[in-house]
């Protein structure tokens, strides 16, 4: 995992626009697991993700890949956790990225797009898992 973060470090500062690193590392966590649900299930959302006319399009309107940077800043934090083995850092550190994520998502989607799907950004879903604890 060091190593593909190393590789996703590169891809970033050379604007290669490439996410292979990216994908790599979510394979490897999802590996990690030991969960062979997880794993099939990262596969699948990899696979509708480069299959998707949405994703694309949403990258060809991005020109500052900043967000980019926090999310590598998200994947270290989660291979911290993990080489803590520190299963509440773990699950903090990734909810925490999947935050980001949706934010950063947010921010850059065009709204005004009669298709778009706002409300699947309008819930916090730590909020949500929170509420069924209760």
């Amino acid at each position: 995992m060091r190593e593909t973060l190393a590789k996703e470090r590169d891809e970033i500062e050379s604007g290669s626009g490439s996410h292979k690193a990216d994908e790599e590392f979510h394979r490897l966590v999802a590996q990690a697991s030991q969960n062979s649900v997880l794993t099939e299930s990262v596969e699948h959302l990899w696979t509708l993700r480069k299959r998707s006319r949405m994703w694309e399009q949403l990258h060809q309107r991005i020109f500052d890949r900043g967000y980019q940077k926090k999310w590598l800043d998200d994947h270290q934090a989660i291979l911290t956790a993990l080489q803590c083995r520190d299963p509440q850092m773990a699950r903090q550190a990734m909810w925490q990225h999947l935050e980001n994520v949706r934010m950063t998502l947010l921010e850059l989607s065009d709204v005004d797009d009669p298709s778009f799907d706002a409300y699947l950004f309008d819930t916090d879903p730590l909020a949500a898992v929170n509420d069924l604890k209760k």
